[in-house]
Formats: C-alpha cells, sequence, structure tokens
C-alpha cells in the first residue's frame, strides 16, 4: 500500500542538545574568599610581615627592639554580567522542550566560563596593588615563566618534557612553598605531552580518593587537572587576557599554583527577568554575579608555556 497521499508526521524531541563547556572545578583548588562578598566590594588581606632576627648566644644586652609591619593586600570585586535575551510566550507554547529552563542554565553558566578565565588571567598577570585602590599590572616574575623544551608537536610547539616539569617543581621547593596543595592545569593538547612522562601516574592508578575532585593524576606530589585551555600567550610572550579568542598561532600554558598563594571569591548569580514584557511579547531575562581573584604570592605560580619548534 502506498503513502504517497498519506501524512508523514515530524518527530520533535523533549531534550535539548547543549552547548558543551570547559571543567573548572579547578576553582575549588583557590584560597576561597567568598564569605566576604556580601557587604562590600573589596576584599582585604592581611599579610604577615617578616619574620624577627635570632641570635646564637646573644652577648649584647639590651636587645634591640623592632616593630612587625603587616600589609594590607588588597582586590576589588568585579561584576559578571550576561546580555539580556528574551523568550517570546509564543516559544514557551509551541516548544516541547522548556526553553526557559535552558536560557536560565545558559546564563549561569556563560558567567560561570568568563569568571574561569578572568580567574586565570588576573592570578597570572595583574593584582590589586597595597597602596592604592586601582588595579596596576604585576606580571608574574620571569624567573616563574618557563618555556617547553621538547619536540616538535602537530602545531610546530615545542611540548613540555619531564624536565620542565622537574624544572617548575623545583622553584617550589626552592620557595618553600608548601607541598601538601600544588596543583597543575594542563590545557588539553599538552595533555599527551604529560602522558609521554613515566612518573605521570593517572588517577586509575592511584585512586580518585587520594586526588581532589577534578584531578586525573599526579606527578611529583602536583595534582594535574585538565582544561581545554588554561593560560594563552601569544609568540611575543604576551599573555591574552580573558576575552581572548585562542588563535593558531598562539601558545597554550600550563598553570601550576599553591593554594596558600592564590584566592578568589565570588558570589551567587542573580537572575533578573521582566516577565510579559509587552513590546518583546515574552520575558526578558539577563544576569549577574559579583567575583575577583588574586596572586597572593610571587613564589605560588609557575608557568610552562609553549614556543616555536
Amino acid at each position: 500500500m502506498g503513502l504517497s497521499l498519506g501524512i508523514v508526521p515530524e518527530l520533535w524531541s523533549s531534550t535539548l542538545i547543549e552547548q558543551l563547556r570547559p571543567d573548572n572545578s579547578f576553582e575549588s583548588l583557590f584560597t576561597n574568599d567568598d564569605m566576604w562578598v556580601v557587604g562590600g566590594d573589596t576584599v582585604h588581606k592581611p599579610k604577615a610581615g617578616a619574620d624577627p632576627n635570632v641570635e646564637v648566644n646573644r652577648t649584647t644586652f639590651p636587645a634591640t627592639i623592632s616593630s612587625k609591619t603587616d600589609t594590607d593586600l588588597k582586590y576589588s570585586m568585579s561584576s559578571f554580567t550576561s546580555d539580556p535575551q528574551v523568550i517570546r510566550n509564543i516559544e514557551q507554547i509551541q516548544l516541547v522542550y522548556n526553553k526557559r529552563e535552558s536560557m536560565l542554565r545558559s546564563h549561569s553558566e556563560a558567567i560561570r566560563q568568563k569568571f574561569a578565565k578572568f580567574l586565570l588571567w588576573r592570578i597570572l598577570d595583574v593584582r590589586l596593588q597595597t597602596t592604592t585602590n586601582v588595579y596596576t599590572s604585576v606580571p608574574l616574575p620571569t624567573g616563574n615563566i618557563l618555556d617547553t623544551t621538547g619536540a616538535a608537536n602537530v602545531r610546530n610547539k615545542k611540548s613540555v618534557t619531564k624536565t620542565d616539569i622537574i624544572h617548575a617543581v623545583g622553584l617550589f621547593n626552592a620557595k618553600d612553598v608548601p607541598s601538601g596543595d600544588r596543583y597543575m592545569l594542563i590545557p588539553a593538547e599538552m595533555y599527551s605531552d604529560i602522558q609521554k612522562i613515566d612518573d605521570f601516574m593517572t588517577a586509575d592508578k592511584i585512586g580518585t580518593a587520594n586526588i581532589p575532585a577534578g584531578s586525573i593524576g599526579q606527578i611529583y606530589g602536583v595534582n594535574v587537572m585538565m582544561r581545554s585551555t588554561a593560560g594563552v600567550y601569544n609568540n611575543a610572550g604576551v599573555l591574552q587576557d580573558y576575552n581572548h579568542s585562542f588563535a593558531p598561532t598562539d601558545n597554550h600554558a600550563i598553570v601550576m599554583w599553591s593554594k596558600s598563594g592564590v584566592s578568589r571569591a565570588k558570589g551567587s548569580i542573580k537572575i533578573f527577568l521582566e516577565e510579559d514584557k509587552p513590546d518583546w511579547y515574552g520575558t526578558v531575562m539577563s544576569a549577574e554575579m559579583l567575583g575577583g581573584a588574586m596572586r597572593d604570592r610571587d613564589e605560588s605560580v609557575v608557568v610552562i608555556k609553549q614556543v616555536d619548534a
């Protein structure tokens, strides 16, 4: 029997295919200052002054009296806002999936993604000075920025080697950076380099119960995490900010830090809704979140960046 005169229905799924997004679980491995977000726009971080001098078999009395001068490190909160979007009434009626719920989730996730990129940029290149209330560029010391030294990869960038990782860990050891809370965020392109290092232990070998959530393994006592991007530098060695889109000639960078040396604070995401807006025949929504971050100590952050082969 032919179907030429029949009606063939179109079928619609009630499940919406959402956007793929990077893993931002590394955020939880910064010192958490969230408690200070409510009620102000600046987070103050007192930093202890130098320890006193110690004499062995002191012979001069009375001893010289000095004072201990602590410093006030502080960083301000930035506002992260999403562009308003409208969901028309007819869409809510006709669509078989919940577009309103999807849009609410999309605004929240977009802000979280931008904050994650902002956080990485903030600890690598900028922090708030102690004497002013204005952000001033303070790049990492050049000695904390290492170049990869391995063979060329498919983009003709030098791969990261065992020696590069040992060098980075050695910088932490030389500055007495605590060994218990060291983390490394590896760009996905550089993960294959790490896999070739015999001393890299994957999560399935050491057990997920023994590493922080989101970690994929350990190397030389450093917990390893992976994200599509971490730090990004151009060929001139200039760090690219949170609004930059990765270019074919750019260089990925591994970001390594100690939890005690980096801080971040963020508030809850506020959703704004204007229901039944007459000139748009629907509901307009947007979102906002306050957030900030700071590199507390220069010695607590190290970068291993790609260079051309």
